[in-house]
């Protein structure tokens, strides 16, 4: 495959997997503000099992599901593991001259900060060198493998395929861990993608006004909710 159609392709599937994971870390940014709700403070909320497990249910599925993919390595994926280990196969394909050049194509860094975005490239490769560090690739996919190996095995044994004689727990701790290897990484290869820029907070800003919905009452008296029956037999309509 031609370099450039190699690199292009490379692009394409790391801004998949920076989409992704930037709705993993809002996803955990409403999640820590829900449960910062029912927990830190004095409120009249009266939260039985039933919502709580909802949620806990919600979250932890999209969590998991969004770790495991991007823990992919099939090479029809565009995984973070998979831009990963496309970078320690064909290092060339962006060496120090290749994003040099894009660099200077780049109309949005003025001229006076070419040369010091052209030296982000240092920091994936070795000094001097005119290619990346591939023993460092190597290490990054290393550490996402490991951090990320008890969300994957729960994942697949637990949440997708409900094994009765596989035994695994995930805590807290490790699935916060795990999103964070992946945060980290997307961090530190966007540079590498976007042309020596540096990528700020993975968590977006929350939008003015996304709390009114728990300030204010969904269902306030007069207001009947679907029956559980009618549910059963439930066909959406559609738009």
């Amino acid at each position: 495959m031609d370099l450039n159609v190699r690199w292009n392709r490379w692009c394409d599937r790391f801004d998949a997997a920076d989409r992704e994971v930037s709705v993993l870390f809002h996803t955990r940014q409403m999640w820590w503000a829900t449960t910062h709700m029912w927990t830190d403070n004095a409120t009249d909320i009266k939260l039985n099992n039933i919502i709580q497990n909802h949620f806990v249910r919600q979250y932890v599925t999209t969590q998991c599901v969004g770790i495991r993919r991007e823990c992919d390595y099939g090479n029809g994926t565009s995984s973070v593991r998979w831009c990963l280990s496309e970078l320690t196969k064909f290092p060339n394909m962006v060496d120090r001259t290749r994003f040099e050049a894009i660099v200077d194509a780049d109309p949005t860094t003025e001229s006076r900060y070419k040369r010091v975005t052209k030296d982000q490239y240092s920091k994936l490769a070795l000094p001097g060198a005119a290619g990346l560090d591939v023993a460092a690739v190597e290490t990054d996919l290393g550490h996402l493998t490991a951090m990320a190996a008890s969300v994957r095995a729960y994942t697949n044994k637990v949440l997708a395929h409900r094994e009765h004689t596989f035994t695994i727990s995930l805590n807290w701790a490790e699935l916060d861990q795990a999103l964070n290897a992946v945060g980290e990484l997307v961090k530190k290869y966007y540079l590498l993608r976007s042309g020596g820029k540096i990528k700020g907070n993975l968590t977006p800003d929350m939008p003015s006004g996304w709390d009114v919905p728990f300030r204010a009452p969904w269902a306030p008296n007069g207001i009947l909710l679907p029956s559980h029956k009618i549910l059963d037999h439930y066909v959406h309509p559609g738009p």
